[in-house]
């Protein structure tokens, strides 16, 4: 394969997983907003809202993370790391939604500013990467 072909492939996957990543990062955003209505008054139903964005968010998570496996297999000489996801157990849950404390709501907004911020040095690492990778295409 062409080194030219290859590098058009490591372009389509940076933008795969930046596009992921930007999604994730939206589905973080809203719930962590919930999360603020939940801490400042809210109830169970926005304790219920924030904990599905929380789920879509680990969802998309596993998708980037599937993602950076096949771009690391295009382009082996990185090293990129994936934010942790979250743990949902039961009486985390359950403690959130059905007894709405405010330590609860304190500890799971903290989650949330912790794996926004490094979504957020990932998705900086890719873009990185996808603008080396645009400029070596363009000479």
């Amino acid at each position: 394969m062409d080194q030219y072909k290859e590098m058009r492939e490591v372009k389509q996957q940076t933008e795969t997983v930046l596009a992921l990543i930007e999604e994730a990062l939206k589905k973080l955003n809203s719930a962590s907003n919930w999360g603020l209505y939940d801490i400042l008054g809210g109830g169970m139903i926005s304790s219920i809202i924030k904990r599905n964005r929380m789920k879509d968010s680990n969802q998309l998570l596993h998708e980037i993370e599937a993602a950076l496996r096949k771009l690391q297999a295009e382009y082996g000489d990185i090293e990129l790391f994936l934010p942790e996801k979250f743990y949902f157990d039961f009486s985390t849950e359950f403690f959130d939604v059905w007894f709405d404390n405010i330590f609860t709501d304190l500890s799971v907004q903290s989650n949330l500013k912790r794996t926004k911020k490094q979504l957020e040095a990932l998705q900086e690492q890719i873009f990185e990467l996808d603008q080396a990778v645009a400029e070596a295409l363009s000479n």
